[in-house]
């Protein structure tokens, strides 16, 4: 489903991807997933069931989305033809991305990111003043409304390969939420990564 200008439109099948503006909500039903891709094919997204994400913005120098609930798995991997900074807005966190792949998932009052490769600034809504955290290749971070931000665990690849199969559920962010703590740096907010020169997309259906 997708809802553009306060209208909503239903897809069960498309031979052709779908356009979709900034601004847009993207909707998946139970037992269905999207493919969201950019006009570039280093950068796009795959919403997995059950899942809400808005395109909040698509400019020169911003590509922003809004994960409300469910879980996505993003890829953004800088272009040399590109510099612009990627985001990921959360119920609980902002995460900027550099040239990255990683997986977010947001359920009741509880967020988490997985990092498939490269680096997640992770900064929390309700502390802008903080340092954010960085998190690498193969860490997680689970982070729950009102409650201290953990350090980062780390992912078995076994729980990596099966996160890119299933929907999110609360057996999966407990499962996360047991894995052992690794040390984790502060960082500096991340200053750039890629602009775009366009404010559209493709979704590409069916739903699978």
């Amino acid at each position: 489903k997708i809802r553009h200008a306060g209208e909503e439109h239903f897809y069960r099948a498309a031979p052709q991807p779908v356009r979709v503006w900034e601004g847009d909500v993207l909707h998946t039903g139970p037992e269905s997933r999207s493919k969201l891709t950019l006009r570039e094919e280093h950068e796009g997204a795959q919403l997995f069931s059950n899942s809400h994400l808005t395109i909040s913005a698509v400019k020169p120098k911003l590509s922003s989305f809004a994960l409300n609930t469910g879980k996505v798995l993003f890829s953004y991997f800088v272009s040399k033809k590109y510099s612009n900074t990627f985001q990921v807005r959360t119920q609980t966190a902002l995460l900027g991305v550099k040239g990255t792949e990683f997986v977010v998932g947001t359920e009741q009052d509880k967020s988490y990111v997985v990092t498939l490769s490269g680096v997640v600034s992770l900064q929390r809504l309700d502390q802008p003043d903080a340092p954010p955290l960085k998190v690498e290749k193969d860490q997680a971070v689970v982070l729950t409304r009102d409650a201290p931000v953990p350090a980062a665990r780390q992912v078995s690849p076994e729980l990596r390969e099966a996160l890119l199969t299933r929907d999110i559920d609360a057996e999966e962010i407990s499962e996360l939420e047991a894995l052992p703590f690794v040390e984790i740096e502060s960082t500096v907010p991340h200053q750039g990564a890629s602009q775009y020169e366009f404010r559209w997309f493709h979704l590409l259906l069916p739903f699978w």
